[in-house]
């Protein structure tokens, strides 16, 4: 579902430098020909409609996919409905559980329709503050810009141009919370509520699930590479009302704010931890001891996984630049070695760190990926 946002990122950002492009080709005598391409209404609809379709197809995909999510989670608390001779009403016939999952969908659906709904280009003004503006206004300030040049009998247009492009193509189409002020690229936003989503949801049917059998506290799943806010409190067991203080306190509860943790019901004094002591010490040892030397600073390898998904991230902007570019006809070489950089800094992080490469996330896909 994110690749596709970034998919119609790509496409859409192709648009304006084509348009750049065409303009670059024409003469300053050719001036009703450079008035007519100041109108980009049209392409301002076909870049919405690249983002339209592709919201339309990850709702029409959260449906199927929280009820695969739904099923799955139905499934775990079945042994301890058995443990407690309590009978299992199947998913099918519980209004509660389908209510929750209709809830959830529901809102899933609004947060991806209000990231195609909010969406901005984000520069730096002069003095180095970030500025949003509309894709249209974005566009047609490089459209008005290029046209100018053009007019001025500019020598070096394409080298002019090249600057405002890859502005472009570095910002990306983004959503903007308007709340925060905060701009985020439309990748990380549809990844982000979708998986929001989806532990909500589990989270939402466990603690109902744990209401019908007599749960009466949580326990906090693990991961190796876990941040170092939630290291403490994960893999270990609470009483409801200590679950309940626990989230209250935390800057990011479980299951939050791109937390990847789950927690499920247990009974107290009955349910076994998962996690031994040893297993929870050597996942803490991954997140605070930086022993790690990449360059001239030592990271813990829980640092080391941020720092792959950051290179991850930038390899992919890299190459919708490079992209971009191209569509535009402009000089790639700058791209490129910057490419050659990320991959081989990818490439020495995954082997320090013994992190696994993650090629999927990667690739820029062409197409919507229906």
């Amino acid at each position: 579902m994110a690749m596709r946002m970034e998919s119609a990122n790509l496409n859409s950002l192709k648009i304006i430098a084509r348009r750049v492009k065409k303009i670059g080709t024409l003469q300053p005598s050719d001036v009703y020909q450079l008035e007519q391409l100041r109108n980009i209404g049209a392409d301002i609809v076909e870049m919405e409609n690249y983002i339209a379709e592709a919201t339309a197809l990850n709702i029409r995909d959260i449906d199927k996919v929280y009820k695969q999510q739904a099923k799955k989670i139905y499934a775990e608390q079945t042994r301890f409905y058995k443990a407690k001779g309590i009978e299992q009403v199947p998913l099918e016939k519980s209004n509660t559980m389908q209510s929750i999952v209709r809830s959830q969908t529901s809102k899933t659906t609004k947060d991806l329709q209000k990231i195609s709904r909010s969406t901005v280009i984000s520069f730096a003004d002069k003095r180095g503050r970030v500025v949003h503006k509309s894709i249209r206004r974005a566009y047609q300030d490089v459209v008005d810009e290029a046209i100018s040049l053009v007019h001025s009998g500019a020598t070096n247009y394409t080298q002019a141009i090249q600057s405002s492009v890859d502005k472009i193509a570095d910002s990306g189409i983004r959503y903007l919370n308007y709340e925060s002020g905060r701009s985020i690229n439309l990748y990380s936003a549809t990844q982000m509520n979708v998986m929001d989503g989806m532990r909500a949801l589990s989270r939402d049917m466990r603690e109902q699930a744990g209401r019908e059998f007599g749960s009466d506290g949580w326990e906090i799943d693990a991961h190796a590479l876990c941040a170092e806010d939630h290291i403490g409190i994960q893999g270990r067991q609470f009483t409801n009302e200590e679950y309940d203080d626990l989230n209250a306190e935390l800057d990011r509860p479980i299951g939050e704010l791109n937390c990847q943790h789950s927690a499920f019901p247990i009974v107290i004094g009955v349910s076994k931890p998962i996690y031994d002591q040893d297993t929870l010490d050597e996942y803490a040892e991954n997140t605070v001891n930086q022993n790690i030397q990449i360059g001239d600073k030592k990271y813990s390898k829980y640092e080391c996984s941020q720092l792959q998904r950051k290179i991850e991230h930038n390899i992919r902007q890299s190459k919708i630049k490079k992209a971009v570019e191209e569509a535009g006809k402009l000089d790639t070489a700058k791209t490129n070695k910057r490419l050659k950089m990320l991959s081989n800094k990818y490439t020495e992080v995954s082997k320090k760190a013994g992190l696994t490469k993650r090629p999927e996330n990667l690739r820029v896909p062409k197409g919507l990926l229906r």
